[in-house]
């Protein structure tokens, strides 16, 4: 940058920056039509540091050829940080408060845009969501059928057939119809994730951001904080101020295709991914199939152990895999004693 000094009578001698006038006053239009508009921007917060005037930390955003926005703590809205240099990075939406080219300011307000934005997020969700809700409730209901005619006389009913091919064409609909939004991570922890859509933050549940078995959603590299996801609305309440997502419906499901890679009667090699109070094992196969094998003797296996396996019964529209332990590969040190 070439550096200017401007002298002036009578005025106290300061330094101005030649940024490039045609840039400048591209990006200086550019906020002067979103200021005369009201409509939210989205925008990176690219620094922190202390208004002079007020003593009081604010955010800094950079609109490029050397324009500076900046977001006054009073201005940051809910839902944030207790810190606000933690929102270094996060892609926010603002509204334009204020523009002084002469002067070289740009207030901003998050907290405006939310107002805006929010009820605007609910009044887009919940109608897609509500009729996402009701095949979800068909689905849990031929599911709960389907057990109570495995309970009463082991799954053998002219029922059952009709009951599991409503439960497949039930799943697909509710992979095809669920809303699709995009969201940046705010924060994670072991059991989930808290995600910003629309100025909403919706639940994500470690549960639903992988097919395979998570037991920390910390141990995901792509569910970060910072991070841009495209997800699955499964749930939205604005009375109960609820929003839950899932990455699942987006991703391929591996039991479209269980039957024709582990039938009954085949051996695979698999991992232990957990254990299931003292009598058994969660093991995962290869594509994030999971199923229950019985404790294969005396001694433990601890989550990480590779072991042989023999799938002994396969219900795929339940999700259930039944498998028996045939063989654990180095014993030492993947067993407990």
């Amino acid at each position: 940058m070439r550096l200017v000094k401007l002298r002036n009578e009578g005025v106290r001698h300061r330094p101005a920056v030649d940024l490039g006038v045609a840039q400048s006053a591209e990006v200086y239009g550019r906020l002067k039509a979103a200021l005369e508009s009201g409509k939210p921007l989205r925008v990176d917060v690219s620094g922190c540091d202390v208004d002079p005037a007020t003593g009081r930390r604010r955010l800094r955003v950079s609109f490029g050829a050397g324009v500076i926005g900046h977001l006054p703590e009073g201005e940051i809205g809910h839902p944030r940080p207790r810190r606000i240099d933690e929102m270094i990075g996060w892609s926010v939406f603002v509204r334009i408060k204020s523009v002084d080219r002469a002067l070289g300011q740009v207030q901003l307000s998050r907290r405006e845009a939310l107002e805006e934005l929010i009820p605007a997020t609910w009044q887009a969700l919940e109608p897609a969501a509500a009729g996402h809700g009701v095949l979800q409730e068909e689905l849990r209901q031929a599911l709960g059928r389907l057990r109570e005619i495995a309970s009463e006389n082991g799954g053998k009913s002219p029922e059952t057939d009709e009951l599991r091919a409503r439960i497949d064409e039930l799943r697909r609909q509710e992979r095809a119809e669920a809303p699709v939004v995009v969201g940046c991570v705010r924060w994670v922890s072991r059991r989930g994730a808290g995600v910003e859509v629309g100025g909403l933050v919706g639940w994500l549940p470690v549960e639903e951001m992988t097919w395979s078995h998570a037991p920390d959603a910390r141990q995901l590299a792509y569910v970060r904080r910072g991070a841009s996801l495209k997800l699955a609305v499964l749930a939205a309440c604005r009375e109960k101020e609820f929003l839950r997502l899932s990455l699942r419906p987006l991703l391929p499901d591996p039991w479209d295709r269980a039957g024709e890679l582990y039938p009954p009667g085949t051996k695979h090699r698999g991992r232990v991914a957990c254990a299931i109070s003292t009598k058994g094992y969660l093991v995962e196969l290869d594509g994030g199939l999971t199923g229950y094998a019985p404790r294969p003797g005396p001694q433990s296996l601890i989550p990480g152990a590779e072991v042989l396996v023999l799938v002994t019964r396969l219900d795929p529209s339940q999700r259930r895999m039944g498998l028996r332990v045939l063989e654990v590969f180095a014993w030492e040190p993947l067993l407990k004693r």
